[in-house]
Protein backbone atom coordinates (compact mmCIF):
# COMPACT_ATOMS: atom_id res chain seq x y z
CA UNK A 1 0.00 0.00 0.00
CA UNK A 2 2.92 2.71 1.04
CA UNK A 3 4.60 1.84 -2.37
CA UNK A 4 1.40 2.41 -4.54
CA UNK A 5 1.18 6.03 -2.50
CA UNK A 6 4.88 6.34 -3.18
CA UNK A 7 4.69 5.44 -6.64
CA UNK A 8 1.24 7.53 -7.33
CA UNK A 9 3.57 10.42 -6.10
CA UNK A 10 6.70 9.66 -8.53
CA UNK A 11 4.97 10.49 -11.41
CA UNK A 12 5.35 14.13 -13.09
CA UNK A 13 3.58 16.40 -11.15
CA UNK A 14 0.90 17.52 -14.04
CA UNK A 15 -0.36 13.13 -13.48
CA UNK A 16 -1.24 13.56 -10.06
CA UNK A 17 -1.63 17.43 -8.90
CA UNK A 18 -4.86 17.88 -11.07
CA UNK A 19 -6.97 15.23 -9.00
CA UNK A 20 -6.12 15.41 -5.59
CA UNK A 21 -6.62 19.69 -5.91
CA UNK A 22 -9.95 18.24 -7.82
CA UNK A 23 -10.64 16.07 -4.67
CA UNK A 24 -9.47 18.55 -2.73
CA UNK A 25 -12.21 20.92 -4.11
CA UNK A 26 -14.93 18.55 -4.00
CA UNK A 27 -14.44 17.76 -0.04
CA UNK A 28 -14.08 21.27 1.38
CA UNK A 29 -16.99 22.84 -1.26
CA UNK A 30 -16.27 26.35 -1.25
CA UNK A 31 -19.68 27.13 -2.20
CA UNK A 32 -21.22 26.01 0.58
CA UNK A 33 -20.33 29.35 2.58
CA UNK A 34 -22.64 31.10 0.98
CA UNK A 35 -25.36 28.44 -0.86
CA UNK A 36 -28.75 30.41 -0.50
CA UNK A 37 -31.27 28.97 -2.57
CA UNK A 38 -32.49 30.13 -5.82
CA UNK A 39 -29.34 32.84 -5.74
CA UNK A 40 -26.58 33.52 -8.21
CA UNK A 41 -24.07 32.18 -6.21
CA UNK A 42 -26.44 28.90 -5.42
CA UNK A 43 -26.76 28.16 -9.05
CA UNK A 44 -22.54 28.76 -9.87
CA UNK A 45 -21.99 26.03 -6.72
CA UNK A 46 -24.16 23.63 -8.15
CA UNK A 47 -22.78 23.95 -11.90
CA UNK A 48 -19.35 23.39 -10.19
CA UNK A 49 -19.66 21.01 -8.39
CA UNK A 50 -21.31 19.26 -11.68
CA UNK A 51 -17.92 20.16 -13.25
CA UNK A 52 -16.05 18.39 -10.89
CA UNK A 53 -17.70 15.47 -10.52
CA UNK A 54 -17.82 15.42 -14.05
CA UNK A 55 -13.63 16.15 -14.08
CA UNK A 56 -13.36 12.81 -11.61
CA UNK A 57 -15.75 10.47 -13.70
CA UNK A 58 -13.62 11.32 -16.85
CA UNK A 59 -9.39 11.30 -16.18
CA UNK A 60 -8.97 12.26 -19.50
CA UNK A 61 -10.78 15.91 -18.32
CA UNK A 62 -8.24 16.76 -15.68
CA UNK A 63 -5.16 17.23 -17.97
CA UNK A 64 -6.84 19.42 -19.95
CA UNK A 65 -6.28 23.29 -19.80
CA UNK A 66 -9.66 24.26 -20.93
CA UNK A 67 -11.74 22.18 -18.36
CA UNK A 68 -9.36 24.33 -15.35
CA UNK A 69 -9.67 27.85 -17.07
CA UNK A 70 -13.91 26.96 -17.01
CA UNK A 71 -13.50 25.76 -13.13
CA UNK A 72 -11.50 28.56 -12.38
CA UNK A 73 -14.13 31.38 -13.87
CA UNK A 74 -16.96 29.41 -11.86
CA UNK A 75 -15.14 29.62 -8.88
CA UNK A 76 -13.79 33.48 -9.16
CA UNK A 77 -18.10 34.10 -10.37
CA UNK A 78 -18.67 32.48 -7.16
CA UNK A 79 -16.11 34.26 -5.32
CA UNK A 80 -17.62 37.63 -6.73
CA UNK A 81 -20.84 36.76 -5.83
CA UNK A 82 -20.13 36.33 -2.25
CA UNK A 83 -17.46 38.44 -2.14
CA UNK A 84 -18.76 39.71 1.37
CA UNK A 85 -18.52 36.53 3.16
CA UNK A 86 -15.72 34.47 0.89
CA UNK A 87 -12.60 33.40 3.21
CA UNK A 88 -9.16 34.84 2.16
CA UNK A 89 -7.88 31.47 1.25
CA UNK A 90 -10.99 30.83 -1.87
CA UNK A 91 -8.85 33.29 -3.64
CA UNK A 92 -5.49 31.43 -3.23
CA UNK A 93 -7.98 28.54 -4.30
CA UNK A 94 -9.01 30.08 -7.46
CA UNK A 95 -5.26 31.40 -8.09
CA UNK A 96 -4.36 27.61 -7.56
CA UNK A 97 -6.90 26.44 -10.45
CA UNK A 98 -6.07 29.12 -12.53
CA UNK A 99 -2.52 27.88 -12.19
CA UNK A 100 -2.74 24.77 -13.28
CA UNK A 101 -4.92 25.33 -16.18
CA UNK A 102 -1.56 27.88 -17.15
CA UNK A 103 0.55 24.95 -16.51
CA UNK A 104 -1.10 22.18 -18.69
CA UNK A 105 -0.41 24.99 -21.94
CA UNK A 106 3.33 25.22 -21.45
CA UNK A 107 4.16 21.70 -22.61
CA UNK A 108 7.40 20.21 -21.58
CA UNK A 109 8.34 22.82 -18.55
CA UNK A 110 4.82 22.32 -17.21
CA UNK A 111 5.74 20.54 -13.83
CA UNK A 112 8.52 23.45 -13.19
CA UNK A 113 6.51 26.30 -13.87
CA UNK A 114 3.42 24.82 -11.43
CA UNK A 115 6.40 24.59 -8.83
CA UNK A 116 7.20 27.64 -9.04
CA UNK A 117 3.70 29.04 -9.14
CA UNK A 118 3.06 27.11 -6.04
CA UNK A 119 6.22 28.73 -4.29
CA UNK A 120 5.33 32.71 -5.32
CA UNK A 121 2.02 31.90 -4.56
CA UNK A 122 3.07 30.82 -0.90
CA UNK A 123 5.55 32.94 -0.18
CA UNK A 124 2.82 36.15 -1.45
CA UNK A 125 -0.14 34.99 0.79
CA UNK A 126 2.31 35.23 3.74
CA UNK A 127 3.55 38.21 2.47
CA UNK A 128 0.47 40.32 2.36
CA UNK A 129 -0.71 38.90 5.57
CA UNK A 130 2.53 40.06 7.21
CA UNK A 131 2.34 43.60 5.47
CA UNK A 132 -1.20 43.95 6.71
CA UNK A 133 0.02 43.07 10.62
CA UNK A 134 3.17 45.17 9.82
CA UNK A 135 1.11 48.36 8.91
CA UNK A 136 -1.96 47.93 11.95
CA UNK A 137 -0.76 49.45 14.67
CA UNK A 138 -3.53 47.49 16.85
CA UNK A 139 -2.12 44.04 15.91
CA UNK A 140 1.45 45.00 16.42
CA UNK A 141 0.43 46.73 20.11
CA UNK A 142 -1.51 43.07 20.98
CA UNK A 143 -4.61 44.86 21.14
CA UNK A 144 -6.33 42.91 18.46
CA UNK A 145 -5.26 39.26 20.18
CA UNK A 146 -6.11 40.99 23.64
CA UNK A 147 -9.83 41.36 22.53
CA UNK A 148 -10.04 37.88 20.72
CA UNK A 149 -8.68 36.22 23.98
CA UNK A 150 -11.49 38.01 25.88
CA UNK A 151 -14.12 37.75 23.80
CA UNK A 152 -13.59 35.05 20.78
CA UNK A 153 -14.46 31.28 21.79
CA UNK A 154 -12.39 29.67 19.88
CA UNK A 155 -9.49 31.08 21.50
CA UNK A 156 -11.27 30.41 24.91
CA UNK A 157 -8.96 27.60 25.73
CA UNK A 158 -5.72 29.93 24.64
CA UNK A 159 -7.11 32.75 26.36
CA UNK A 160 -7.71 29.81 30.15
CA UNK A 161 -4.12 28.34 29.35
CA UNK A 162 -1.78 31.71 28.59
CA UNK A 163 -3.46 34.34 29.62
CA UNK A 164 -5.15 33.26 32.72
CA UNK A 165 -8.48 34.39 31.73
CA UNK A 166 -11.34 34.51 34.22
CA UNK A 167 -15.01 34.20 34.12
CA UNK A 168 -15.01 37.83 36.38
CA UNK A 169 -12.66 39.73 34.27
CA UNK A 170 -14.83 38.09 30.79
CA UNK A 171 -17.99 39.30 32.37
CA UNK A 172 -16.47 42.87 32.87
CA UNK A 173 -15.43 43.11 29.55
CA UNK A 174 -18.58 42.12 28.10
CA UNK A 175 -20.33 44.53 30.31
CA UNK A 176 -17.95 47.42 29.45
CA UNK A 177 -18.72 46.77 25.81
CA UNK A 178 -22.31 46.47 26.09
CA UNK A 179 -22.55 49.98 27.76
CA UNK A 180 -20.46 51.66 25.10
CA UNK A 181 -22.74 49.97 22.28
CA UNK A 182 -25.48 51.61 24.05
CA UNK A 183 -24.04 54.87 24.42
CA UNK A 184 -24.50 54.28 28.82
CA UNK A 185 -23.28 57.42 30.45
CA UNK A 186 -21.78 55.01 32.75
CA UNK A 187 -19.81 53.52 30.42
CA UNK A 188 -16.01 52.43 31.59
CA UNK A 189 -12.81 51.10 30.49
CA UNK A 190 -12.73 46.99 32.18
CA UNK A 191 -8.95 46.15 33.85
CA UNK A 192 -6.56 44.70 31.62
CA UNK A 193 -3.87 42.56 33.68
CA UNK A 194 -0.44 42.44 32.75
CA UNK A 195 -0.59 38.61 31.83
CA UNK A 196 -3.10 39.38 28.87
CA UNK A 197 -0.83 41.84 27.73
CA UNK A 198 2.04 39.28 27.67
CA UNK A 199 0.07 36.81 26.00
CA UNK A 200 -1.33 39.24 23.28
CA UNK A 201 2.23 40.66 22.32
CA UNK A 202 3.68 37.05 22.35
CA UNK A 203 0.76 35.75 20.07
CA UNK A 204 0.74 38.94 17.89
CA UNK A 205 4.95 38.74 17.28
CA UNK A 206 4.94 35.03 16.80
CA UNK A 207 2.50 35.59 14.18
CA UNK A 208 4.64 38.35 12.43
CA UNK A 209 7.56 36.29 13.18
CA UNK A 210 6.47 33.19 11.31
CA UNK A 211 4.97 34.77 8.50
CA UNK A 212 7.79 36.76 7.81
CA UNK A 213 10.67 33.84 7.72
CA UNK A 214 7.88 31.86 5.48
CA UNK A 215 7.90 34.66 3.08
CA UNK A 216 11.68 34.68 2.82
CA UNK A 217 11.82 30.73 2.65
CA UNK A 218 9.26 30.93 -0.49
CA UNK A 219 10.81 34.02 -1.85
CA UNK A 220 14.21 32.52 -2.43
CA UNK A 221 14.85 29.70 -4.98
CA UNK A 222 17.30 27.64 -4.01
CA UNK A 223 15.88 23.98 -4.10
CA UNK A 224 18.12 23.30 -0.37
CA UNK A 225 15.37 25.12 1.54
CA UNK A 226 12.88 22.67 0.97
CA UNK A 227 12.72 20.81 4.23
CA UNK A 228 12.79 24.20 6.14
CA UNK A 229 10.11 25.39 4.31
CA UNK A 230 8.03 21.82 4.85
CA UNK A 231 9.09 22.31 8.27
CA UNK A 232 8.09 26.15 8.29
CA UNK A 233 4.36 25.82 7.02
CA UNK A 234 4.14 22.80 9.25
CA UNK A 235 4.53 25.13 12.28
CA UNK A 236 2.38 27.48 11.12
CA UNK A 237 -0.62 25.57 10.49
CA UNK A 238 -0.06 23.64 13.76
CA UNK A 239 0.63 26.80 16.41
CA UNK A 240 -2.78 28.48 14.59
CA UNK A 241 -5.27 26.03 12.99
CA UNK A 242 -5.57 23.88 15.96
CA UNK A 243 -7.06 27.37 17.71
CA UNK A 244 -8.56 28.50 14.63
CA UNK A 245 -9.83 25.25 12.68
CA UNK A 246 -9.66 26.87 9.05
CA UNK A 247 -8.81 23.20 7.95
CA UNK A 248 -9.30 24.25 3.86
CA UNK A 249 -6.47 26.72 4.42
CA UNK A 250 -3.93 24.73 5.96
CA UNK A 251 -4.75 22.12 3.47
CA UNK A 252 -4.23 24.19 0.33
CA UNK A 253 -0.94 25.53 1.46
CA UNK A 254 0.28 22.00 2.12
CA UNK A 255 -1.07 20.64 -1.40
CA UNK A 256 0.97 23.62 -2.55
CA UNK A 257 3.86 22.44 -0.46
CA UNK A 258 3.06 19.15 -2.74
CA UNK A 259 4.48 20.33 -5.77
CA UNK A 260 6.92 22.31 -4.54
CA UNK A 261 8.87 19.32 -3.20
CA UNK A 262 10.37 16.73 -5.14
CA UNK A 263 10.61 13.90 -2.96
CA UNK A 264 8.14 11.40 -3.54
CA UNK A 265 8.00 9.92 0.07
CA UNK A 266 8.22 13.73 1.18
CA UNK A 267 5.21 14.21 -1.36
CA UNK A 268 3.24 10.98 0.53
CA UNK A 269 4.06 12.28 4.18
CA UNK A 270 2.64 16.16 3.33
CA UNK A 271 -0.56 14.47 1.89
CA UNK A 272 -1.11 12.44 5.07
CA UNK A 273 -1.01 16.18 6.77
CA UNK A 274 -3.66 16.97 4.36
CA UNK A 275 -5.51 13.89 5.52
CA UNK A 276 -5.36 14.43 9.29
CA UNK A 277 -6.33 18.23 9.43
CA UNK A 278 -9.67 16.77 8.74
CA UNK A 279 -9.92 15.90 12.31
CA UNK A 280 -8.28 19.43 13.97
CA UNK A 281 -12.31 20.80 13.92
CA UNK A 282 -13.21 17.75 16.13
CA UNK A 283 -10.00 18.52 18.06
CA UNK A 284 -10.70 22.32 18.13
CA UNK A 285 -13.94 21.50 19.59
CA UNK A 286 -13.05 19.45 21.99
CA UNK A 287 -10.91 22.56 23.64
CA UNK A 288 -13.50 24.41 23.13
CA UNK A 289 -15.53 22.64 25.62
CA UNK A 290 -13.24 21.82 27.72
CA UNK A 291 -12.44 25.39 28.02
CA UNK A 292 -16.18 26.39 28.73
CA UNK A 293 -16.41 23.65 31.28
CA UNK A 294 -13.42 25.16 33.42
CA UNK A 295 -14.91 28.51 32.60
CA UNK A 296 -18.47 27.43 34.02
CA UNK A 297 -16.66 25.70 37.03
CA UNK A 298 -14.23 29.11 38.05
CA UNK A 299 -17.01 31.13 37.98
CA UNK A 300 -19.62 29.29 39.98
CA UNK A 301 -19.49 31.12 43.28
CA UNK A 302 -20.51 35.00 41.41
CA UNK A 303 -23.18 33.16 38.98
CA UNK A 304 -25.87 35.57 40.85
CA UNK A 305 -29.33 34.58 42.12
CA UNK A 306 -31.40 31.64 40.81
CA UNK A 307 -34.10 31.64 38.21
CA UNK A 308 -37.06 31.04 37.41
CA UNK A 309 -39.78 30.83 34.27
CA UNK A 310 -42.17 33.43 34.34
CA UNK A 311 -45.87 33.10 33.76
CA UNK A 312 -45.08 35.12 30.10
CA UNK A 313 -43.49 31.71 29.57
CA UNK A 314 -46.36 29.52 30.40
CA UNK A 315 -46.99 26.71 27.16
CA UNK A 316 -43.26 27.30 25.85
CA UNK A 317 -42.03 24.83 23.54
CA UNK A 318 -39.05 24.27 20.85
CA UNK A 319 -40.42 22.64 17.20
CA UNK A 320 -39.04 21.16 14.12
CA UNK A 321 -38.80 24.06 11.49
CA UNK A 322 -38.18 22.31 7.93
CA UNK A 323 -35.33 19.70 7.57
CA UNK A 324 -32.76 21.30 9.82
CA UNK A 325 -33.94 24.07 11.65
CA UNK A 326 -35.71 24.60 15.20
CA UNK A 327 -37.81 26.88 16.73
CA UNK A 328 -38.46 28.00 20.17
CA UNK A 329 -41.55 29.39 20.91
CA UNK A 330 -43.30 31.63 23.41
CA UNK A 331 -47.09 31.47 22.51
CA UNK A 332 -48.30 33.99 25.78
CA UNK A 333 -46.48 37.33 24.01
CA UNK A 334 -46.22 35.66 19.96
CA UNK A 335 -42.44 35.15 20.06
CA UNK A 336 -40.32 32.75 18.17
CA UNK A 337 -36.92 32.16 17.95
CA UNK A 338 -35.02 30.62 15.77
CA UNK A 339 -31.57 28.76 17.42
CA UNK A 340 -28.65 27.22 16.71
CA UNK A 341 -30.19 23.27 15.26
CA UNK A 342 -27.25 21.80 17.56
CA UNK A 343 -28.40 23.76 20.70
CA UNK A 344 -31.81 21.56 20.47
CA UNK A 345 -31.32 19.29 22.89
CA UNK A 346 -29.87 21.67 26.15
CA UNK A 347 -32.68 24.09 25.14
CA UNK A 348 -35.33 21.41 25.41
CA UNK A 349 -33.83 20.28 28.83
CA UNK A 350 -33.65 23.73 30.15
CA UNK A 351 -37.66 24.21 28.84
CA UNK A 352 -38.29 21.42 31.00
CA UNK A 353 -37.51 23.03 34.21
CA UNK A 354 -40.73 24.07 36.10
CA UNK A 355 -38.89 25.19 39.26
CA UNK A 356 -36.48 28.04 40.22
CA UNK A 357 -33.06 26.85 39.03
CA UNK A 358 -29.44 28.22 39.52
CA UNK A 359 -26.58 29.18 36.87
CA UNK A 360 -24.49 26.46 38.19
CA UNK A 361 -27.72 24.07 37.29
CA UNK A 362 -28.50 25.76 33.71
CA UNK A 363 -24.91 25.94 32.48
CA UNK A 364 -24.86 21.67 33.15
CA UNK A 365 -27.80 21.47 31.48
CA UNK A 366 -27.14 23.21 28.22
CA UNK A 367 -23.95 21.59 27.75
CA UNK A 368 -24.22 21.82 23.98
CA UNK A 369 -24.74 25.91 23.80
CA UNK A 370 -21.29 28.14 23.95
CA UNK A 371 -21.19 30.07 26.95
CA UNK A 372 -21.23 33.38 25.66
CA UNK A 373 -24.05 32.82 23.33
CA UNK A 374 -26.18 31.17 26.36
CA UNK A 375 -25.40 34.34 28.07
CA UNK A 376 -27.08 36.48 25.13
CA UNK A 377 -30.02 34.25 25.12
CA UNK A 378 -30.55 34.62 28.97
CA UNK A 379 -30.10 38.06 28.93
CA UNK A 380 -32.70 38.40 26.05
CA UNK A 381 -35.32 36.17 27.75
CA UNK A 382 -35.02 38.06 31.11
CA UNK A 383 -35.46 41.39 29.18
CA UNK A 384 -38.31 40.18 27.67
CA UNK A 385 -39.62 38.73 31.23
CA UNK A 386 -39.42 35.68 29.87
CA UNK A 387 -36.66 34.92 32.58
CA UNK A 388 -36.80 36.48 36.13
CA UNK A 389 -34.98 35.96 39.49
CA UNK A 390 -35.91 33.91 41.62
CA UNK A 391 -37.40 35.11 44.90
CA UNK A 392 -35.83 33.85 47.78
CA UNK A 393 -39.50 31.17 49.26
CA UNK A 394 -39.85 30.47 45.59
Amino acid sequence: MSMDIIGFFSAPTLVWAPKITAIYLLASRPWRQFDLVETFGSTLGQLYLMALITGLLFDGLLSSPIFWFVLSGFHFLWVLSAYAFADNHRYLEGYWCLSIAIALTVGPLASDFLALDARLLIGLCFFFSLLWKLLSSSYRDGSFFAFTLIFEKRFMLTALWLANLTPELQRSHREARRKLALGSPKAQNAPMTPRIRRASLFLAWWTISIEMLLSVLFFLPSPELQLWRVAGVVAFIFSIYFFVPVTAFGQILLLMMMVIVESPILRAGIFGLILFLFLVPTVAKLGQWLAFRRMGSLGRKNQGPQLRWTSRAEQRRLEKDGEASWRLIFPTVGLSLYPDPQWSNSLQRVLDIDRPFSWTELLETSAEIPREDLLELVGMLTKLKLLAPSKPHE
